[in-house]
């Protein structure tokens, strides 16, 4: 899976790059246009079909593995999706990592979370059956899990996998449209 921009904005940075300059200055000296925090852009991949990314901001010291549900701010900076019993009811949007993000003590970094299409998540240790499943925040920050919990629902989110996953395979494909955790923002 190789997500690629399908719009064509000149000097675009790839999906899977990361920046620690902040949004609005010249990269490289090229003149090339940047992403803004919040900027949401569409991409392809010949496999999986049309995605949406949104553009946000990784705090400092904060690892990211690849598949990881995050939550963020109204400043646009992320954080993993909290376990169920923080996060249920809460309405929060919610976003996958494309690419593992190593930790960084020194820096701030800005990168694209997808937020519509197919994407591979990581799930709780349980057995998927095919194809449009409904996903449940899990005990695990950042995870899904299949079993049903009140308030705990992630609405525009269900499983894509064409085959049963086993309980022992970490992830699993989703499609999502704008997912957000069920409830309302307070």
């Amino acid at each position: 899976m190789a997500y690629a921009f399908a719009d064509n904005v000149l000097g675009a940075q790839d999906i899977s790059v990361l920046r620690t300059q902040a949004p609005g200055t010249v990269v490289d000296g090229v003149g090339a246009f940047e992403p803004k925090l919040g900027e949401i852009r569409k991409a392809w991949d010949q496999t999986l079909g049309a995605a949406e990314f949104i553009y946000l901001k990784i705090p400092t010291s904060l690892a990211i593995p690849l598949g990881t549900l995050v939550q963020w701010t109204s400043g646009y900076t992320v954080a993993a999706l909290p376990v169920l019993a923080t996060s249920k009811n809460t309405g929060v949007s919610i976003a996958v990592a494309p690419v593992a993000i190593a930790s960084d003590a020194d820096n701030v970094r800005y990168g694209w979370f997808q937020i519509q299409g197919a994407a591979v998540v990581l799930k709780t240790a349980v057995q998927v059956t095919p194809t449009n499943v409904p996903v449940y925040a899990s005990a695990t920050a950042g995870r899904i899990k299949l079993l049903t919990s009140a308030g705990g629902q992630i609405l525009g989110m269900r499983t894509f996998n064409a085959a049963t996953v086993t309980s022992t395979t970490s992830t699993v494909t989703v499609f999502m449209d704008r997912p957000k955790m069920q409830g309302q923002i307070t």
